[in-house]
């Protein structure tokens, strides 16, 4: 940009003098001393000049008041022409201006612009509507005719939305598409551009809205696009970013790609606005110091941070290991449990249980001669061979319920039948009993495991469902048994649901089931939609 300045100073020294022209010299010279004190801005040809030049031209624009002081600069900007031609020769190619704010965003665009077209040369915008419409005001307060821009192919304002659709496909851009629609545009404006020593400026913002949009892939093949582009027309381009694009650590990788597909890197306004050199070299020491300690804190909480994931790893090791203890000591209660429950009901069954026959027997002959006994010892001895039947009843079913003789003679099926038949007498409550004909005899520990599944099922429908009906199903395929049992009642709430689903805080008799079926790498589930619960149990049978 320095030497669209001093160009256009020279042009203005050479021509006729007057009024106009020291008002035009003044606001170029101001535009030359910014650029000049190296206040880099998007264009990459908008190099620092030489600090000497800065005061000349500092002290001449203090001075200008006469067409006299006007050629005086004559030659102040023919050494800046020369100083900068050759730098803006290298420098031209695709540059990145990173910002914070979009106050400096529309402020620098439109120093590029206003100045390009103010020298007669040509410009493309590829902007938001906002930016766009801001950009605009500001040309139109420093004096430019934008119609007559417009008019003339010098200028051309462009929606970034409307033409990235032209050619964007569903999440890549579409290199032919692309191509032929910058073309249109590249060739109208190189063709003005080709009738005189002019340059040809663009400015877009497409990659940007790629990049807010989430498609960072999408928006580096953009920006290889533009440079394949640059091979065939003459143009300098520049792209922006802000800097809230790269705000954590895992944009690193994605920031070194945008640097990567560009000439130039332009820093934000924190940067660019610094004036002299020594500010520069401040800040970036004070960068550099904050990098290194950055880096040693990132190193320290890493560091922590394995330590702590080494902790974690040893409990959760731990707990691990004492959750297979705890189910280890909770398989053997269970197993000490089944084994108690058998010799208690074998020794009612046999001891107790003979007893009481016998008893019954006795209190059977004494009840026959009742009548050679007096009327209130008769009706003693009825009453009390009605209690040894009733007391022999009860035993005979506790020791079935503890464990029926039936489910180790004649299998499963057997025993879920006469105890579907005790509980829906002792309880009220009508159990629908569906059993697979050909179920047959499974193996042992199976059939342990469904019977008190399904006996602590009903015990729950009993104690917690208010629901006067059941259903118990049992099936087998060849590869698994199952078993299901069902009501109707008011099933589990959604908090009770998942804390049985957690493992955290169900009863014993939950508690007691899920682990049986864990022992035999079985399936256990607990459903409750609203009203009723189903509880499912299966086993393989390998």
């Amino acid at each position: 940009m320095s030497d669209y300045l001093a160009r256009s100073l020279q042009r203005t020294i050479r021509e006729p003098m007057g009024s106009t022209h020291l008002q035009r010299s003044r606001y170029l010279l101001s535009e030359l001393e910014s650029a000049s004190f190296g206040c880099l801005g998007f264009y990459q040809g908008w190099h620092p000049v030489r600090v000497e030049f800065a005061h000349r031209l500092t002290a001449s624009a203090q001075k200008l008041k006469s067409v006299e002081d006007l050629k005086a600069l004559s030659a102040t900007a023919s050494s800046l022409l020369t100083e900068t031609s050759e730098h803006t020769t290298r420098a031209r190619g695709h540059a990145v201006q990173f910002y914070s704010r979009d106050e400096f965003l529309v402020s620098e665009l439109a120093r590029l612009v206003g100045t390009s077209l103010a020298s007669g040369q040509c410009s493309i915008v590829i902007a938001t509507k906002e930016h766009r419409e801001r950009l605009n005001s500001c040309l139109e307060e420093q004096g430019l005719n934008l119609d007559l821009a417009v008019e003339e192919d010098r200028y051309f304002p462009l929606d970034a939305a409307e033409t990235l659709a032209t050619f964007m496909g569903e999440s890549r851009p579409d290199k032919c598409r692309f191509t032929e629609a910058m073309d249109r545009i590249l060739l109208r404006a190189n063709k003005r551009a080709s009738k005189g020593d002019l340059r040809l400026t663009v400015f877009g913002e497409m990659v940007a809205l790629l990049w807010a949009e989430g498609q960072i892939d999408a928006a580096i093949q953009l920006e290889e696009l533009w440079n394949d582009l640059a091979e065939r027309h003459d143009f300098s381009l520049t792209c922006a970013y802000p800097t809230r694009f790269f705000d954590r650590p895992e944009h690193a990788e994605p920031f070194l790609r945008v640097c990567a597909a560009h000439s130039t890197l332009v820093p934000d306004e924190s940067f660019t606005g610094l004036r002299t050199e020594d500010e520069r070299l401040r800040v970036i020491a004070a960068l550099q110091q904050k990098a290194r300690a950055l880096d040693g804190e990132v190193a320290e909480h890493k560091r922590l941070q394995q330590h702590l994931a080494d902790r974690v790893k040893q409990r959760t090791i731990e707990l691990e290991e004492a959750q297979d203890q705890l189910r280890g000591l909770s398989r053997r209660l269970l197993q000490m449990q089944d084994e108690e429950r058998r010799r208690i009901a074998f020794e009612l069954h046999d001891s107790t249980g003979q007893l009481l026959a016998a008893l019954a027997i006795n209190v059977g002959l004494l009840e026959r001669h009742k009548d050679s006994f007096a009327s209130k010892y008769a009706n003693l001895i009825s009453e009390n061979s009605s209690l040894v039947q009733r007391l022999l009843t009860e035993v005979r079913a506790l020791s079935y319920t503890l464990h029926p003789p039936t489910l180790e003679v004649m299998g499963v099926a057997s025993a879920l039948q006469w105890y579907v038949e005790q509980f829906a007498e002792r309880c009220r409550i009508q159990v629908q009993l569906d059993i697979q004909k050909d179920l047959g005899r499974l193996p042992r520990k199976i059939e342990i495991a469904i019977f008190r599944i399904v006996q602590e099922s009903l015990a729950n429908i009993h104690r917690h469902s208010g629901c006067s009906t059941a259903i118990v199903c049992v099936s087998r395929s060849s590869t698994e048994v199952a078993a299901e049992v069902s009501d109707c009642g008011s099933g589990i709430s959604s908090e009770k649901q998942r804390s049985l689903s957690s493992g955290v805080g169900p009863g014993v008799g939950i508690s007691g089931m899920r682990e049986r079926t864990r022992e035999l790498d079985g399936n256990f589930s607990i459903r409750s939609e609203g009203r009723g619960t189903t509880v499912r149990v299966s086993f393989p049978l390998n």
